[in-house]
């Protein structure tokens, strides 16, 4: 599936940065302002406030399948 975010952006409602790499999503997890998309590879994409876990980009590998 896909995901449509809204709402406040510090409140991970901005899902801009990511929104080309939210296809095939099986799974949605969050956090207090950030969330995570699990998709149907197994790899998973992060958005939201960066210090709550939005920003993954330094474990992007161990992320991926």
């Amino acid at each position: 599936g896909s995901v449509v975010t809204w709402g406040d952006p510090a409140n991970g409602g901005d899902s801009s940065r990511v929104r080309e790499q939210l296809a095939r999503v099986q799974q949605i997890q969050s956090a207090p302002r950030a969330f995570a998309a699990i998709l149907e590879d197994g790899s998973v994409v992060t958005w939201g406030t960066s210090f709550a876990g939005g920003d993954s980009s330094k474990v992007r590998e161990q992320l991926a399948r």
